[in-house]
């Protein structure tokens, strides 16, 4: 998903607490206060996946992250990820 179709999506509904993607200076800032030993984590408003998604690639392979998304529309993109 795009930054517009996000916003799209976003300003459709709003439960929805963030109007743009995260940037990469918050994933970054993120994943630098991230536990190294932190092996369950739990991401409430997943969104589309962009923290997700570095989220996966920076835990071990044990690790399990959970993301939580009531958009149907981000849902579907949160599936996407593999």
């Amino acid at each position: 998903m795009n930054g517009l179709s996000y916003l799209k999506t976003a300003l459709r509904d709003r439960r929805i607490g963030a109007v743009t993607r995260s940037s990469s200076f918050v994933v970054q800032a993120l994943l630098r206060v991230l536990p190294s030993n932190a092996r369950h984590i739990v991401e409430y408003g997943s969104g589309d996946g962009v923290v997700t998604t570095e989220l996966l690639r920076a835990i071990p392979p044990e690790a399990r992250v959970v993301g939580i998304e009531q958009n149907a529309a981000l849902v579907t993109e949160l599936r996407r990820i593999t």
